[in-house]
């Protein structure tokens, strides 16, 4: 993006954020990712192929972090489970039985990677200590198997379950994490297993199919992640699961118990249509019994997470907020 360019970028950036800045400030980081986006210019997901989407989601996460992110550790690819997975062990372990957190990318269950998060969790292993299995997941749609990215979280989980001596250390804790997607993944499988998860890490998750939601009504044209998005979104991802809004594994809403749900950090961005759910979430989470740490980012949008390079103070916000939730486990 050349210097010319970018005053132009930032002021169509405030005009696509004005609505809302009438009630909440808008964090100039905010600002400068959307005008980075925009300077992109992507199509609109629902405008071509889901490969296209893919790759354009690549670029960007390329585009905002870079490559080869730099990581005092190691970084291992393994089979979890017949699962394809990346397992980021940092130097800064602090002990010899560190926890293990599996972890499941955002992208709607549509798009994302392991190459896409590589920054995201270098950072948040080496600032935790934590031992993190990055999850290739299946995506959606997948013909024939609907719940592809459901089974292959559950399947890596259990595998990292069985092997946390070797991941980790002799008794190391294990639990699951991840964002948007990643996040609603989390809550499948703790929805499976019931007993022998230790924690979870719920970063503005896929919560409920709900966009009646207040936040989905004041976020339903914004830049980032908006209302509009999010019904292509579960109009592609539901579509071949006919009980979707019933199915607990699917539906963290319809889950009716929630007290064998591990401990749980749960981190929201405030201009995000899918705030509400994720109250609304720790809430009940809250109200089963479940030890929960809430938090709520100001000024950002949905996506700030995996994206450091331009939410650099943001991130570094988000990260150490959940490494300190993770030393209980450590």
């Amino acid at each position: 993006m050349s210097p010319s360019t970018l005053p132009l970028q930032m002021s169509s950036a405030e005009e696509l954020w004005a609505e809302v800045a009438n009630t909440y400030t808008i964090h100039p980081e905010t600002l400068a990712a959307t005008a980075r986006e925009m300077a992109l210019a992507f199509p609109s997901p629902a405008s071509v192929s889901h490969e296209e989407t893919r790759e354009n989601d690549r670029k960007l996460h390329l585009d905002v972090n870079g490559t080869d992110a730099p990581f005092e550790g190691t970084v291992e690819d393994v089979d979890a489970g017949g699962i394809p997975a990346s397992v980021y062990r940092p130097n800064s372990r602090k002990s010899e039985n560190p926890a293990v957190m599996v972890y499941f990318h955002g992208g709607g269950l549509m798009r994302g990677s392991r190459e896409t998060y590589d920054r995201t969790i270098k950072a948040l292993a080496e600032q935790s200590g934590v031992v993190i299995v990055s999850v290739e997941y299946r995506l959606l749609p997948c013909p024939g198997d609907p719940m592809a990215p459901f089974d292959d979280a559950l399947a890596a989980t259990r595998w990292a379950m069985k092997q946390r001596d070797t991941l980790g250390g002799a008794g190391s804790k294990v639990g699951v994490g991840g964002d948007s997607a990643g996040g609603q993944l989390v809550m499948g499988v703790t929805h499976d297993i019931e007993s022998g998860l230790d924690f979870m890490v719920l970063v503005y998750p896929t919560a409920d199919f709900n966009l009646d939601l207040p936040s989905c009504k004041e976020f339903h044209n914004t830049p980032a992640l908006n209302t509009a998005a999010l019904r292509w979104r579960f109009g592609v991802t539901n579509a071949d699961i006919p009980d979707a809004e019933k199915n607990a594994r699917v539906n963290a809403a319809a889950r009716e118990v929630l007290s064998s749900a591990p401990p749980a950090v749960v981190l929201l961005a405030q201009l995000d249509p899918l705030r509400d759910a994720g109250t609304h979430l720790a809430q009940r989470l809250k109200e089963a019994g479940v030890l929960v740490r809430l938090h709520t980012l100001e000024g950002v949008p949905h996506g700030f997470f995996s994206m450091p390079g331009v939410y650099p103070s943001n991130t570094a916000q988000a990260y150490a907020y959940i490494s300190d939730f993770l030393q209980k486990f450590q």
